[in-house]
């Protein structure tokens, strides 16, 4: 029943279903934020809900995840002992995951798993959210300019 009402709600083109946090940053890759954005929980207690609180945070930093190695050499190297930080993450409310990743992307967090995703599968991510500052940094210069 409740899966009718999302796909009605999304048919009517309010919020659009987003199954999981993959199918964000894919959207986020291709240009269009809203989907991570708009999944991402709100409020400054967000992480009071993460599968992850009250972890080992040693857990999320797998020795040879580096963001400019290939993430399949990373998951060759550590091999099941990523199966439980990626299991937790996986468990994560979609809101808090979205929440977990926009955070990551903020503080510029280079290393360690965040939402599911090790350092180098977020390596382009990185990348495009800082072109996204940088864009909305302009636009802001651009208007003001056009006040004045």
């Amino acid at each position: 029943m409740r899966g009718g009402t999302g796909s009605a709600r999304a048919a009517r083109g309010r919020q659009p279903v987003i199954p999981d946090i993959r199918t964000a940053v894919q959207a986020a890759l291709a240009g269009d934020w809203s989907p991570l954005l708009g999944t991402a929980m709100p409020g400054k207690h967000w992480a009071d809900n993460a599968r992850c609180t009250g972890r080992d945070a040693d857990l999320f930093f797998p020795g040879s995840d580096d963001p400019w190695i290939s993430p399949e050499k990373v998951r060759r190297r550590q091999g099941s002992s990523l199966n439980r930080p990626l299991n937790l993450c996986a468990a994560c409310p979609l809101p808090v995951a979205s929440r977990c990743l926009v955070e990551a992307l903020r503080q510029d967090d280079e290393y360690g798993i965040r939402a599911g995703l090790l350092a180098s599968e977020r390596s382009l991510l990185r990348q495009a959210w800082k072109q996204r500052r940088r864009s909305a940094g302009a636009d802001v210069a651009s208007a003001a300019s056009r006040a004045a």
